[in-house]
């Protein structure tokens, strides 16, 4: 053998012991340098990152525009999204057009959009989404009726966004009555406030809304100073009225073949003033006074005149409050006992005709919403047209942002 042979056999041994060596070289940080780490006996990274399979994984990164257009995404990948959605505070933009995406996802989405205050563009455009699917997505913009459990859960979600704005604890949030009043007050000095002064200006108008620091709470009676609190106020008794989306500004649902102008009207509803507002997710219903006798009540106030009083029955699930403890009470006595002055004359009044103009009649106070396409073969023009004309009327009536 040439001793050129015998060098290249010893090189190729050293490669090999280096490779192997290298091989063998524990992963950063599997312990202290010259010494052995949890990886030499695993053979494992000791931390290792889990990345999920599929889109939703990019939501795990600081993503502020996602675009996946035809990528076949159907519900169970939707639902990937919207749970991801539910935290993620940096994406502005989320494109799916042309997908497989049905009524199911669409659902899906519309619950983290009421949640969610980030997103500000959301295109759903030729997918497979119906009707149902477009009314849940309209919904996601109103207020709506909760009890005290579901107004921290959702505003737990909320103050993920918002924290540094949003105080730790559940804020004195004002009454309906409270509001009432103060719109007739600001409304006897409104000229004085936001009329023109001598020199034709426009007075600045002083709002509580917006803009404060964390921890704030507000005068008593006042609206709490804080996002997304400054559009809560208590109904009556254990319920209280939240908003819906105040993000998005954009959304494109056309191209859906299965939607039809009943679509159509659902947004309409939105913008409609003479239309109801509030989705209600306790399932309230009124107080009805039990008819008493005139003669049973006469006899009954002599025995004992404490007993005179006429009764009222709630129905199961009226004000929306639990079992145990005030059992048997309805919202109306629950309203009193939680010292809601004057509230008891809404639990006799059903949920679609309470008075909420001027308090929190716009349906989707604070909402942002700009754009919205649902043209489709199937949807009539005289449908987009009544959209169009309410929407315009009620984007020139609805209050600037402060």
């Amino acid at each position: 053998a040439s001793p050129m042979g015998d060098a290249d056999a010893e090189a190729k041994k050293a490669a090999a012991a280096a490779q192997a060596k290298g091989a063998a070289k524990p992963a950063p940080g599997g312990g202290k340098k010259g010494g052995k780490g949890p990886s030499d006996e695993a053979g494992s990274d000791p931390r290792p990152v889990p990345i999920p399979d599929g889109f939703h994984a990019m939501l795990m990164t600081h993503i502020q525009e996602l675009s996946l257009r035809g990528n076949h995404i159907d519900d169970d990948q939707v639902a990937l999204f919207a749970a991801g959605l539910t935290e993620h505070r940096d994406l502005l933009s989320l494109n799916l057009w042309g997908n497989c995406i049905t009524d199911v996802g669409a659902k899906k989405l519309a619950e983290v959009l009421r949640i969610n205050r980030k997103l500000t563009a959301l295109n759903l455009g030729d997918n497979h989404i119906g009707d149902e699917g477009a009314q849940a997505l309209a919904k996601c913009f109103k207020s709506m009726l909760v009890d005290t459990d579901m107004l921290q859960e959702a505003r737990q979600k909320v103050r993920g966004f918002h924290a540094q704005y949003m105080s730790d604890e559940l804020p004195a949030y004002p009454t309906y009555e409270e509001l009432d009043r103060q719109k007739s007050a600001d409304a006897l000095v409104a000229p004085a406030k936001g009329g023109k002064d001598e020199k034709g200006k426009k007075g600045k108008e002083e709002k509580p809304k917006g803009g404060a620091k964390k921890g704030g709470v507000g005068e008593p009676g006042q609206r709490v100073p804080a996002y997304w609190d400054c559009d809560v106020f208590k109904m009556t008794g254990n319920l209280y009225i939240i908003p819906g989306n105040q993000s998005l500004w954009s959304l494109n649902l056309s191209n859906n073949k299965q939607m039809t102008d009943q679509a159509v009207d659902a947004f309409c509803s939105l913008f409609d003033p003479t239309q109801y507002h509030i989705e209600d997710a306790v399932g309230f219903q009124p107080v009805v006074p039990e008819v008493v006798d005139p003669e049973e009540a006469e006899a009954e106030a002599h025995a004992d005149p404490k007993d005179a009083k006429v009764k009222a029955k709630s129905p199961p699930g009226a004000g929306g409050g639990k079992k145990g403890g005030k059992e048997g009470k309805g919202a109306a006595a629950k309203a009193e006992d939680d010292g809601g002055a004057g509230s008891s004359g809404l639990n006799e009044i059903p949920l679609a005709e309470w008075p909420l103009h001027g308090v929190g009649e716009t349906g989707c106070p604070g909402c942002t919403i700009e754009r919205i396409c649902l043209a489709n073969a199937d949807i009539s023009p005289e449908a987009l047209k009544k959209l169009e004309t309410l929407f315009t009327i009620w984007k020139a009536d609805r209050p600037s942002a402060n």
